[in-house]
This record gives C-alpha cells, structure tokens and sequence, in this order.
C-alpha cells in the first residue's frame, strides 16, 4: 500500500481556491475492472441500507 495516499490513489493538494483531490504520483491508475467491482460493492451496500430503512431506491 501506498503511504502517500494510503491506497486511495488520490491526494488532497491545497491551492489557493481550496482543497482538491488530484491522483497520486506514486500509483497506477485505478482499472475498470476494479472501479466496476469498487461500484458494485458500493451498491450493494446502499441496497441493503435502502431496505432496512424500509426505503426504495433512488436511482
């Protein structure tokens, strides 16, 4: 894992506007395969959080 970013492969870089997210220099960027399983899981939690408020889903 990385210790700049801490595996998240982005960075908080301050500028005069505010903080921005930028990527990190020491990583690879991040595959499609891997954004789409990161996705999935994400939405299986939401899911599951949507059913035990007793709400449906949003999207």
């Amino acid at each position: 894992m990385c210790k700049l970013c801490n595996g998240r492969r982005v960075i908080h870089e301050e500028s005069s506007v505010g903080v921005m997210f930028v990527p990190c220099p020491n990583c690879t960027p991040i595959s499609r395969e891997e954004a789409e399983l990161r996705n999935q899981k994400l939405r299986a939690r939401l899911d599951q959080a949507f059913a035990e408020m007793g709400m449906e889903d949003v999207s």
